[in-house]
């Protein structure tokens, strides 16, 4: 089983370096964390407002609710919510609305992206890191718990795998949040289909920063990145068969 970490360790392999975007031209766009986040977890409701609050929550990097308090879910509790059938037609529309979104931005970077992008599939791609970890490619929630472990392994340098208890873990926490959010699950398609680009974008960001020796630097701006735009502090957070908790 290869699993996220080992796909990390691959990254440099010739091998590897056949099948995933290369970014080495741009890393220092990449290193910046120059794209954009087309979803923030909290105005989903994945953070939620703090007790009495009205509004979105204001105290940034305090762990929201449902990992405060990470605690068991049943055996029977599902690991995906919001599925979706991933088809070519769809993966050309989000990967085309993605470029878009960077062009506003930073039109050399977003020619760089889709050029990348037509050389290699991404749906492919996210399938060959996640797979082998238990993450479907045909559910929203599975795309934003990949996302978030990848993320999350990154900012805190992580140096083993995450056991099947953990990844099942993870899954089943995001997938009860998803199940109880019809906002999300009525877009569940884009949003998927978005969270996989991240995801293989930032892993593709991740090879560029070790290929430029520049990794400490990436893992920073990723953790914050999603310290800023989904209100996690991925440094404050640890892995555990229940999910993502605050650590101790």
């Amino acid at each position: 089983m290869r699993g996220l970490i080992r796909f990390l360790a691959l990254a440099a392999t010739p091998a590897a370096a056949q099948m995933q975007p290369d970014f080495t031209q741009i890393g220092a766009a990449v290193n910046a964390i120059a794209f954009p986040v087309t979803m923030n977890m909290c105005n989903a409701g994945l953070c939620g407002p703090q007790p009495g609050a009205s509004g979105p929550r204001k105290s940034i990097g305090v762990p929201p609710a449902f990992i405060r308090g990470a605690k068991p879910l049943p055996a029977s509790a599902p690991a995906s919510a919001g599925i979706y059938q991933p088809t070519p037609a769809l993966g050309r529309q989000a990967l085309a609305g993605y470029v878009q979104r960077i062009r506003r931005a930073n039109p050399g970077l977003a020619d760089q992206v889709a050029r990348e992008f037509g050389k290699h599939d991404y749906q492919a791609i996210y399938r060959s890191i996640v797979a082998d970890d238990g993450f479907g490619s045909n559910s929203v929630s599975d795309a934003m718990a990949a996302y978030l472990t990848l993320t999350w392994m990154i900012a805190n340098n992580a140096n083993r795998e995450p056991s099947a208890a953990e990844v099942l873990g993870v899954r089943r926490q995001i997938a009860a949040r998803v199940a109880g959010n019809p906002a999300l699950l009525a877009n569940r398609a884009q949003l998927g289909e978005e969270l996989k680009l991240l995801l293989v974008t930032t892993h593709a960001g991740f090879q560029s920063s070790r290929k430029e020796g520049t990794q400490r630097r990436y893992a920073d701006g990723v953790a914050a990145m999603i310290r800023k735009h989904y209100d996690l502090d991925l440094r404050a957070l640890r892995l555990t068969p229940n999910g993502f908790a605050p650590r101790a």
